[in-house]
């Protein structure tokens, strides 16, 4: 007698969503800066967005980390609608989620590479030799070496200075990392090393970023290029331009 086999029957697993936005709306002085009707974006995909200045694209990035409040609609992080926290709770739950960069690295100048990162991790209470010793590492695998990582951040160079701020960014392992023209005041040189650093710490990290710039030289090093315009239905032209 021969028996009948049953195939097996593998479940393919649907890719999370980090972020969703539905009906994206944001108004300054009653003029239209943001309309996204729908967007989603997985976990870990790498996704660079680019656009024109004044399409966007810095308020885009403050209203997903919760320093702006849309005018109307949903931004749903990791299940979390964050539109419906208050202030104090969408800055402790950026503290805890996210990591921002941007074109000015908005280190403490005075302050040492080591307490530039630290205090991030001060911020989302997170301290102790743990962190310390995390710290020391995140600066060595970013090639700063022992003898810099006591220095000020006003006597190191531009591109150490953006890779301190990617540790700042890094250091509390955020599940989304947000970056907004990080790259435009380096060279080629650098701005190939800032890529390759930045995604050897996402990969160890499993982290998903959104990178905005203008810059479409470094799209094909993500995952998927975007433009803003395809997503962001209010005209370029309409946008504030203090809100690029």
């Amino acid at each position: 007698m021969i028996k009948a086999t049953i195939p097996v029957q593998h479940t393919r697993k649907e890719p999370s969503i980090a972020i969703s936005l539905t009906d994206l709306q944001y108004r300054y002085a009653d003029k239209p800066v943001v309309d996204i009707k729908q967007w989603q974006i997985y976990k870990g995909e790498k996704i660079f967005l680019y656009g024109d200045s004044g399409s966007g694209k810095s308020t885009l990035i403050h209203l997903l980390a919760g320093i702006t409040k849309p005018t109307s609609g949903s931004i749903i992080i990791h299940d979390t609608d964050i539109t419906q926290l208050s202030t104090p709770q969408r800055d402790r739950f950026r503290a805890h989620n996210m990591g921002l960069l941007y074109q000015q690295s908005n280190l403490i100048p005075y302050l040492s590479a080591r307490e530039n990162v630290m205090l991030a991790s001060v911020l989302a209470k997170k301290n102790g030799p743990t962190i310390q010793a995390k710290v020391s590492q995140l600066l060595n695998d970013l090639n700063i070496e022992k003898a810099l990582q006591n220095r000020a951040i006003e006597y190191m160079s531009i591109g150490q200075q953006q890779r301190v701020a990617i540790a700042r960014a890094m250091i509390n392992q955020p599940a989304i990392l947000l970056m907004d023209e990080p790259t435009s005041a380096l060279d080629d040189k650098n701005k190939e090393r800032f890529i390759n650093n930045l995604f050897l710490l996402l990969e160890a990290q499993q982290g998903t970023l959104l990178f905005v710039s203008h810059d479409k030289s470094l799209a094909s090093h993500f995952d998927q290029s975007i433009e803003l315009a395809k997503l962001n239905t209010v005209r370029a032209a309409t946008c504030h331009t203090s809100l690029q």
